[in-house]
């Protein structure tokens, strides 16, 4: 496991649990309006995001033992470890580390891209995951592969091929669904990609995958987040004004299903 940040205490990522919160490196998106950029590209330093307890200024390393160890001694005092990024899925040591932190009596997340459908299949058939969340980027089509490429920097994904990200995503979404785990889709609405026509877009995809599935849209548990211009991948972003509260709060309207 590649860890380069580790928040002892949040009460965050996981609503109603004391979280530790464990930060993976390595991504293999490119989304320009990325907030934590120093995960991405080690050039660029780390912040974390806002409403966090402290802000980190540069990558550090930590290994898996010392983040057990000091799970061992708070366990008392601590619910749950989130496991964020950078992408986790993408950490060949993932299950090995989760069981371990299992082993300590403490409920596990992970927050994904859901690039990695066959990881997030194993994870939860050793059940090693008690909640987890899940971007949705963009709509499920060939538009989600410009979306995550939105940045001057490379990306390793297109080692994939054209066109076949959006059916990892779909096929994620779905297992995510049938897991009867805890779970958040989240979508972050940034300005010039998102707009209430696209929301509507995602919306009915949903419908569509919950449909394959019988699984009751109405239960669908999909969040909203406006794009806050800080630390991104693309510093062009940083200079993006986000939706307003009043524009963001019409978003939010569309459909039963968005929080």
């Amino acid at each position: 496991m590649q860890i380069k940040g580790y928040l002892q205490t949040s009460v965050i990522e996981w609503p109603g649990k004391i979280a530790s919160v464990i930060f993976t490196f390595g991504c293999n998106f490119r989304c320009g309006f990325c907030h934590n950029a120093g995960l991405v590209d080690p050039s660029t330093s780390l912040r974390l995001r806002s409403g966090r307890a402290f802000r980190m200024t540069r990558l550090q390393d930590y290994s898996e033992q010392s983040i057990i160890d000091d799970l061992e001694k708070r366990k008392k005092w601590v619910d749950a470890l989130v496991v964020t990024g950078g992408e986790p899925c993408l950490q060949p040591d993932l299950p090995e580390f989760l069981s371990k932190v299992k082993e300590l009596g403490l409920l596990t997340m992970i927050e994904t891209n859901g690039s990695r459908p066959e990881i997030l299949e194993l994870l939860f058939k050793k059940k090693l995951l008690d909640r987890i969340a899940m971007d949705i980027k963009g709509p499920l089509d060939e538009r989600y592969e410009e979306i995550i490429q939105n940045s001057k920097i490379p990306t390793s994904l297109k080692l994939r091929g054209a066109g076949k990200i959006q059916n990892e995503i779909k096929k994620s979404i779905e297992i995510i669904l049938k897991s009867e785990v805890e779970y958040e889709f989240r979508t972050t609405v940034v300005p010039g990609i998102h707009n209430k026509k696209v929301l509507q877009e995602i919306l009915g995809q949903l419908k569509v995958l919950c449909s394959n599935i019988e699984y009751p849209v109405s239960s669908i548990s999909w969040k909203l987040q406006n794009f806050q211009p800080n630390n991104c991948l693309d510093p062009k972003f940083n200079n993006l004004k986000p939706f307003t509260e009043e524009e963001f709060e019409e978003m939010k309207k569309i459909g039963l299903l968005v929080s």
